[in-house]
């Protein structure tokens, strides 16, 4: 229903909320660090630092954009999934917190490799959790969803995607 899809203050947070009311078998974090792994605000590749590649100038360096981010917030420590020790801040905290407090209530994995421990929510390895899964199907999957967006449309029609996909779990 229009509405009750619960947020904790980020993306991530609504979208693991929008696939548990999606009746999601499991629904797999991947990228929740939840720190400043290796001292970056944002993983190499992530849509906001490619958009940094197009904004840098002589005065204006990703590297400094990173800097403002890792010292925007009173930084704190947070215990890592191996048992290390991460640096972050009272955001990301949020975000953490959030997903901790909702995690006996839904069937989470954390594929992230580094980063925060994200208490009562399992942590695997993207291989070991996808080891007994077909790959064909999986294949099929992505190739149904690309061939619903593939047509170069700017927007894609909510209604016509349900039941694409519905259709695509059914066969």
């Amino acid at each position: 229903k229009i509405g009750e899809v619960l947020f904790g203050g980020s993306v991530s947070t609504n979208a693991a909320s929008l696939a548990s009311l999606m009746e999601a078998d499991k629904v797999y974090l991947v990228g929740q660090d939840l720190s400043f792994t290796k001292g970056w605000a944002h993983s190499k590749g992530a849509i906001l630092e490619e958009r940094l590649n197009f904004l840098e100038s002589r005065k204006f360096r990703r590297e400094m954009h990173n800097y403002k981010q890792l010292f925007a917030l009173p930084q704190k420590t947070v215990e890592g999934i191996n048992g290390e020790t991460y640096i972050t801040n009272e955001k990301m905290l949020i975000f953490k917190k959030w997903f901790e407090s909702q995690a006996k209530d839904h069937r989470w994995v954390n594929l992230t490799k580094f980063g925060a421990e994200i208490r009562g929510i399992p942590n695997e390895s993207f291989a070991a959790a996808f080891q007994s899964s077909n790959p064909q199907s999986v294949l099929h999957v992505r190739n149904m969803v690309q061939n619903l967006v593939k047509d170069g449309s700017p927007y894609v029609n909510p209604s016509l995607l349900s039941s694409e996909l519905l259709n695509i779990v059914q066969s």
